[in-house]
């Protein structure tokens, strides 16, 4: 069963609402996989399918950690077991001589700092992913590359510490209001993936 045109998917769907959808309307449907196409990746599910698995597959397959249809039953892997360390090592080498984040206004993104400094370190971390995205970002515009092409991959590849959806979101608020790019990067169409 295909459904692509009764959820309309296309660039500026949001992804995680058209999952859930999808395996609503494949519950009219038990006996058949409801598949659609989103960004250029198939997407499988059933009416049990587990929509937060989907989605995370789904980013997995879009930022060509995997390959394939995604769903209808993906494994939950554990985010420790996804890390690379080659890739962390790459990463860090890259940003070794680059650039601090460009900020709109140095006051406020130390103020942004200092309140997000915690004893557990959760915000701290999301502060340095922040950093640490925007830095990545910065190197590969500076090289020619488009902030539309660089800003999903960079986002993943930043990412040491596993974040979930509220954090990534959070970081996108907070880099529109502190990063020199931050308001091109919210105009951006892909943004319909995560909001």
């Amino acid at each position: 069963m295909r459904i692509a045109a009764t959820l309309g998917v296309d660039e500026g769907s949001r992804v995680a609402r058209t999952i859930v959808s999808a395996i609503n309307e494949a519950k009219s449907c038990p006996e058949q996989t409801a598949n659609f196409n989103c960004l250029g990746v198939t997407i499988a599910v059933n009416p049990d399918s587990v929509p937060r698995l989907i989605f995370d597959e789904f980013l997995r397959v879009l930022n060509g950690r995997l390959e394939g249809v995604v769903g209808p039953y993906p494994i939950d892997i554990p985010i420790e077991d996804l890390s690379v360390p080659s890739l962390r090592a790459r990463i860090e080498a890259e940003l070794a001589f680059a650039e601090p984040m460009a900020v709109n206004s140095e006051p406020a993104w130390t103020e942004f700092k200092t309140m997000n400094r915690d004893v557990c370190g959760y915000a701290q971390s999301m502060v340095e992913y922040i950093e640490r995205w925007a830095r990545l970002m910065q190197v590969r515009i500076r090289a020619g590359q488009k902030i539309e092409d660089v800003a999903i991959g960079a986002s993943y590849e930043a990412d040491f510490d596993g974040i979930r959806l509220l954090v990534f979101q959070r970081a996108m608020v907070e880099l529109s209001l502190h990063w020199k790019f931050g308001k091109e990067l919210l105009r951006e169409r892909w943004r319909g993936l995560y909001w």
